[in-house]
């Protein structure tokens, strides 16, 4: 019969393999000062039993920071231009992984997020392929200002700051009287 026909038909029917690419950040790396150089990282993996073909992955790179490099562990090609750093990553097998590597330095105060989407020329499930990473971005310590006062162009005073450290390092200490 037909229904008899189809069921052994179905029998030899495999499932194709599919892929998904996903992306993960790459360790944390919390709070930096200004001018502070930047590591980020953004792993990129193939769930999927197929290969990923085409694997593309952009990272935003926010306007607090300044990217200064990126690469890419399979050795694809890096560009970037209008605060985007973006990786060919090439072909995953199922199961591989690659990682972007972006060196920035923070260049101004706030929450830097660095904001990562992953793309394929076939992606079977699209909800996990952007990721971000967000840091922290203080202001540098302010330097310590020395003693006012004493200042030669200021017409008198005490010996300035950097006199008296001279006289100290060449081991002349003041007398003390009584």
């Amino acid at each position: 019969s037909q229904m008899e026909d189809d069921i052994a038909a179905a029998a030899c029917i495999t499932a194709l393999a599919q892929n998904d690419v996903e992306v993960l950040p790459s360790g944390l790396p919390g709070t930096v000062d200004i001018g502070d150089a930047v590591t980020v990282s953004f792993d990129v993996r193939n769930v999927g039993a197929a290969s990923a073909t085409s694997v593309v992955l952009d990272v935003a790179v926010p306007a607090n920071a300044t990217l200064d490099s990126a690469s890419v562990t399979t050795g694809g090609n890096c560009t970037s231009g209008a605060g985007v750093a973006t990786c060919s990553v090439g072909t995953l097998a199922g199961g591989a992984s690659a990682t972007m590597t972006i060196q920035a330095t923070a260049a101004s105060a706030g929450t830097a997020n660095f904001n990562a989407a992953v793309s394929a020329t076939i992606d079977t499930n699209a909800s996990n392929n952007s990721s971000s990473i967000a840091l922290t971005v203080g202001s540098v310590a302010q330097p310590v200002e020395p003693p006012s006062g004493g200042d030669p162009s200021s017409g008198g005073g005490a010996p300035g700051w950097p006199l008296l450290l001279a006289l100290a390092v060449l081991g002349f200490r003041p007398r003390r009287d009584g």
